[in-house]
């Protein structure tokens, strides 16, 4: 009984050592702040590339934008079309990496979503998810 106590402890040691790790992992905005439009290797299922065309001023879907991603700014300029923003999932705190590219196209604007997850071989389909809620609210809106 007292190895199963030990290894309880251990155990829950290693996990809350790994959660802190997530949550303080430094963000390397050379690394992550990708354009979207440039060709992207998609070679994993923790990740997700779709691109849309709103019938709306890019100035107007940049502000749109900002309200439904969320998260904390990586690097970039909404007004400038082109960032990258971190978003966290909700109960450990993984960081995913949201590339955002909005170009004028046709009277429009064409957002492009490149998000991806940091950690991990799977994110369960969240990536995908992530990309066809801001789409469908930006849709909406």
């Amino acid at each position: 009984m007292k190895w199963l106590m030990i290894l309880t402890g251990v155990c829950l040691v290693a996990a809350l050592a790994g959660m802190t790790y997530v949550r303080s992992a430094a963000h390397d905005p050379d690394r992550w702040h990708v354009n979207p439009t440039d060709p992207v290797e998609l070679n994993g299922a923790n990740q997700f590339l779709g691109a849309q065309v709103f019938d709306a001023d890019p100035t107007d879907v940049a502000a749109r934008l900002k309200r439904a991603l969320g998260g904390t700014l990586l690097a970039g300029d909404f007004g400038d079309g082109f960032v990258t923003v971190v978003v966290r999932t909700p109960l450990i705190g993984y960081p995913d990496y949201v590339s955002v590219r909005i170009t004028e196209e046709g009277g429009g604007s064409r957002v492009t979503l490149y998000s991806r997850s940091r950690f991990g071989y799977s994110d369960l389909g969240a990536n995908k998810t992530r990309v066809k809620r801001v789409f469908a609210v930006l849709a909406g809106s």
